[in-house]
Formats: C-alpha cells, sequence, structure tokens
C-alpha cells in the first residue's frame, strides 16, 4: 500500500497495467493500476484490491503550469516535490547527476510552486496493429471525413505515398504561389468502413478525436499515426517541435499519447490579434493551440521514436536532435 486514502472524480484518466489509458470509473479490476512506489522511487505496476463506491467528499482541482489537472478530494495523496528537494544518484558513464525526491502528500496541503510529479513514460504496448496508422494520422491532421475522406496537402513525399499506396482521385489541384508546390485534395472512399470502426468517421475540424482506445495498440502503430499527425500539421523550428490544432481537446489527447514515449510538452493557446490584422483576411477569429516540446529528453525520445515522410521535416527533425544533444539534462 503505497499511499491510502482519499479519491479522484469521475473523468480523471489513468494508465493501467496493460497500458490502457482510461477514466477512472471504467478502471478493470482485473488490469490493475499504474502506481508509484516509494521506496525505489519508480513508477510500478499495481494490484487493484479494493474500488471505492462513489461518494460525496470536498473537492478541489490542481492545475500545473503545463496544463495539467487533476480533479481529487482534499485528502487525496498527490506525488509532489519541493524545488530544492534533491536526492543524488549516478549515471552508468560514472557523471554524477541530482535528481529530486519526490514524496506524497495530501492535496489540500499542496502550495503554490510546489512541483508537482509526472511519470516519464509507460512503455507497455500490446501486439495489436492498427491498419494504416501513418494515413490516419495524417487525416487527423490534414483530412477531412464529415463526409467521404479527402487529404488536402503540398508536400510531394506524402503525396507520393497516399497516391503510390492507395485508390484515389484527385478532387482539385494547383500550384501554390508561395512556395511553388503542388497541392492536391486527395478522395480516399476505401478507409471510410475503417474510420468507422475507429469511431472517427463523421467528425468535424473543431471536434477530431485520435482513434478509440489509441494507447491499447502497439508502440510501432503509436509512432506511425503520430508521424502522420505531426507530418500533416507540425512544424520545428530549431530546437522546439510543435503541433498545431484548433482543438484543444484533441491536443490534450495526443500529448498523453505523447507521453506514454517519454516525450512531453506544454499546450499554449494563441488568440487572433485582430487590430493587428485589420488589412489582411483573417480565418478564423477562434483561438488555437499547439503543443511545444523543447526539453532535451523529450526532442531525443522524439527523434527515436517518430520519422516523417516530408523530407524536408525529417532533416529539421535531425538538425533539432543535434541541438538537443548539446542541452542541459533537466530533473
Amino acid at each position: 500500500d503505497m499511499a491510502g486514502g482519499g479519491c479522484i472524480t469521475a473523468g480523471n484518466m489513468v494508465w493501467d497495467n496493460l497500458g490502457n489509458f482510461t477514466p477512472i470509473e471504467e478502471l478493470n479490476l482485473s488490469n490493475g493500476i499504474i502506481g508509484f512506489n516509494t521506496l525505489t522511487q519508480e513508477a510500478s505496476k499495481e494490484k487493484i484490491t479494493y474500488i471505492q463506491e462513489p461518494l460525496f467528499k470536498e473537492c478541489i482541482k490542481i492545475t500545473t503550469n503545463t496544463g495539467r489537472t487533476i480533479e481529487c478530494s482534499e485528502d487525496h495523496p498527490i506525488l509532489y516535490s519541493k524545488t530544492a528537494n534533491f536526492r543524488r544518484s549516478f549515471r552508468e558513464n560514472k557523471k554524477r547527476i541530482y535528481k529530486k525526491k519526490v514524496e506524497f502528500i495530501e492535496a489540500k496541503n499542496l502550495n503554490i510552486g510546489d512541483q508537482v510529479s509526472i511519470i516519464n513514460n509507460i512503455d507497455i504496448f500490446s501486439n495489436k496493429e492498427l491498419k494504416e496508422a501513418r494515413l490516419i494520422g495524417l487525416l487527423i491532421g490534414d483530412g477531412n471525413y464529415s463526409s467521404g475522406v479527402t487529404l488536402s496537402n503540398c508536400d510531394a513525399n506524402i503525396n507520393n505515398f497516399v497516391e503510390g499506396y492507395y485508390k484515389t482521385n484527385i478532387k482539385k489541384q494547383y500550384i501554390t504561389k508561395s512556395t511553388n508546390e503542388v497541392y492536391k485534395e486527395l478522395g480516399i472512399s476505401e478507409l471510410v468502413p475503417l474510420l468507422k470502426e475507429l469511431e472517427i468517421y463523421k467528425q468535424t475540424k473543431n471536434n477530431k478525436r485520435l482513434p478509440k482506445n489509441i494507447h491499447s495498440y502497439s508502440k510501432s502503430s503509436i509512432c506511425e499515426l503520430l508521424g502522420g499527425f505531426f507530418d500533416a500539421d507540425g512544424t520545428i523550428n530549431k530546437d522546439k517541435i510543435q503541433l498545431a490544432s484548433s482543438c484543444y481537446e484533441l491536443l490534450n489527447e495526443t500529448r498523453f499519447l505523447l507521453q506514454k514515449l517519454g516525450i512531453h510538452g506544454t499546450i499554449i493557446k494563441r488568440t487572433p490579434n485582430l487590430k493587428l490584422n485589420r488589412t489582411k483576411k483573417i480565418k478564423s477569429i477562434n483561438p488555437w493551440y499547439y503543443i511545444q516540446i523543447a526539453d532535451k529528453r523529450s526532442l531525443i525520445a522524439f527523434y527515436e521514436n517518430i520519422c516523417f515522410l516530408s523530407r524536408k521535416k525529417q532533416t529539421k527533425l535531425k538538425e533539432a536532435y543535434k541541438l538537443a544533444l548539446k542541452k542541459k539534462d533537466l530533473y
């Protein structure tokens, strides 16, 4: 028993021992839950010995500087670290490093400035493969599947991949003025049954989500889907990787999927500045969001797990990786 007492509210997401990411109220008793061992200071697979029946308690909402939230009872144990609370450790190459020591504290005793701990990665995957994972990722980013299936893109490598592996029809095509690239809108009707199976068909731009139970698939499938999404809507600026969307919920789902691979990011909100754009045509007055990945370990993990079809982006990713190697480690 690592820490007793306390409850979290329905809707809070947890990982089980099979690597599934599920709402706490839907947790399967036999699947266990990922917890934390205070002796080893590491995440651990735990058996579920008891599930509390729903009850009414005073609750609080905790929000971190990266936008993560948890809603729980005041007496729920939270894994945290004070800024100056370190313990000594060593690397295999004998270089001395310092890691933060973490401990449990009741939620009501947290203070502004305390650091809430999050798990670095969940290295638990199944052997279940997701069909057409790369293409699904591309569609989540640059696709329209509210009625039929259309992928819009002007990257030659991506279009060659799609036209080479799938039966497509060109709905629109022209040369872009700014980059002199061939923009294509490709119809891919054969994907409709699969998108229905994954429960994402007919989703519109502002309510897109990742496929149902995406955490239950193989590591290669998850990496391919993420690669497709970043191929479509990702950018690389020196030593930062970003993924943009008008849908916060989609990016939040993606953030937790990236975390499974040891890749951490912050979701940043941007609102169009109407005053500065009076002379320009504004596509939307609604806010948009992007995940920013910038720390050394996350950039390295991204490079080691995810690749691009776009040669331009793959080249920039390699450059970002080289810059990341020069960064200092943060613990």
